[in-house]
Order: C-alpha cells, then structure tokens, then sequence
C-alpha cells in the first residue's frame, strides 16, 4: 500500500487499449487504497459508465462529474485522489489545470497517451504505467484481433491541417462522394453483412448519407449526432444491441468509453491523419 501511495504521488497515467478495462482497472484500484475518489472526465457516458461500475462492485465513497462542471467549483475538502478518464485530453492551458494544482495525487488513464496537436503529457503526468499491449491481449485471449478491410479513401493531398488532423470541413467534403460511399456500403455487404456496425462518419451530412446509402440497399441503418435526444440516442443504441438495427453511424458520440460487448464491426469512414487511429484511410 505505501508503494501504491508513493506511485501516487508522481502522477501516474495508465494506458492499457481499448478494451483491456481501464474502468475495472481503476475502480478496483480505487477501492483496494479506500480513499476518497474524485471521478472526472470529458463526456457524460464515461462518467455515467464510471459511476455505475462504482457502485456495481459496492464502492461508495467516491463523487463523479465533469471535468467542465468541477472547473467552476471548488473540490471537496474530503477528498483524497483524483481521477481523470481520456487523460490525453489534459492539457495546461484548460479545465484540467484546476485539477493539477490542488495538490491532490491524480492518476490518469488513456488508450492513446498521443495529442493530434503534438503536444506531450509529460508535463502533466509523471510517469506511464503500461498495463498491457493489443498483441498481449489478443494473444491471451482478451481480445479479438480485428480483420481489416480497405475500401476506397478520400484524396486528402493538400488538406488542410488543424490542430494536427485535417479539418472536419475538407474531409467532410472529399469524403462525401456518393462513389465512396457506395463502396463503403458494397464492401459492409460482402465482407460485414449482418454484424452489428458502427460507422464513425466525417459530418452530419456524411453521416446521414450513409444511412440512406444503407436503407437503400436494404439495410436497417440509423443516424446519431450532438443533437439526437438522449432518450433516442438510448433508443438507437438500445436496437443495434438487440440486431434490430444492424448499422449506427454517428458524428463525435459514439467515440470514447463507449461499451457496447455485442458490437461486431466498425467503419472508419472518417479520413484522419492522426498517429493515434493506426490508419490514415478509412477501412471496414
């Protein structure tokens, strides 16, 4: 325990893949030191996701919210250890940096300690604590090793760059090709058909075409963005679960610390340049 305590206080970032259970991880650390957890992340599913495995294992003395909510409120006198869920999103010079500075120990823990603007975690973190590669996990059976198929990519030659991704704007229009987007929906039906799919889309537009590209081929296909309800995200997410719906592609929601054990298949129809998504092209 006085190890684990000393580890504590350098900082330490956890980065354990995808699916590994970084949120098991953590939980169980949190409860084997008993201390007082202050839980924050970005995005409303990762912090309800967190609080619900909290009290799942029987946990209780621990407080979830937003990283935007506890900036604009001092932290609990009785707390003990701060936690930060999709760390690589700590930077100095926003809401985290409240966090930082009440001197409190902070562990943090990412999939991908990589920023798109290039810039490190090392002046936030002391230390990365590798829990696990994908090789170990799909060797130990963790995880399965993804079968990967390319469908034709948007040209992106002359992008721009912003923030160190091309812009949402270019890749939306270079994306948005009926051309392109019927191959997505060819290759799904030849080398995908009939698993339950996640399409990571480049705007709503694109988004919305596909579904319509996949309705048109006859495949129950719906549409999620930052505007759907919460009661029909719910509902949508809820019907590709069951198989009623076999493909939801969305726009920035269905991304990190989503948990969805029954998913199949996903379709990165989304160009990036970043290091971090191991791709540059969309694939299937």
């Amino acid at each position: 325990m006085r190890l684990l305590s000393k580890c504590l206080a350098d900082k330490p970032l956890l980065v354990s893949p995808t699916g590994s259970g970084k949120t098991v991880m953590l939980t169980k650390l949190c409860r084997r030191l008993s201390m007082r957890v202050l839980w924050t992340a970005h995005r409303r599913e990762l912090i309800t996701q967190a609080g619900d495995h909290l009290e799942s294992i029987g946990f209780s003395n621990y407080k979830v919210t937003s990283v935007q909510k506890q900036a604009r409120r001092p932290i609990d006198e009785d707390i003990d250890l701060i936690v930060i869920d999709e760390a690589h999103h700590a930077i100095r010079d926003s809401q985290y940096q409240k966090l930082f500075d009440s001197g409190l120990p902070v562990l943090g823990a990412t999939a991908t300690p990589l920023r798109l603007d290039g810039r490190g975690l090392g002046d936030m973190f002391g230390r990365l604590v590798v829990a696990a590669t994908p090789a170990e996990l799909v060797k130990d059976g963790y995880i399965q090793e993804p079968v990967i198929y390319s469908h034709a990519c948007p040209d992106m030659t002359g992008a721009k760059k912003i923030g160190g991704d091309w812009s949402k704007k270019e890749v939306g229009q270079r994306s948005n090709k009926r051309k392109l987007r019927a191959d997505i929906v060819q290759t799904w039906i030849e080398r995908a058909y009939g698993l339950k799919t996640i399409c990571f889309a480049a705007t709503i537009e694109h988004s919305k075409a596909i579904v319509r590209d996949f309705k048109a081929a006859g495949i129950s296909a719906e549409h999620l963005d930052g505007k759907t309800p919460k009661a029909e995200r719910d509902a949508i997410l809820d019907r590709l679960r069951a198989g009623i719906t076999l493909v939801v592609s969305n726009v920035g929601i269905v991304t990190e610390g989503f948990d969805v054990p029954a998913l199949d298949c996903a379709i990165m129809a989304r160009a990036t340049a970043s290091l971090a998504s191991g791709c540059k092209c969309a694939a299937v």
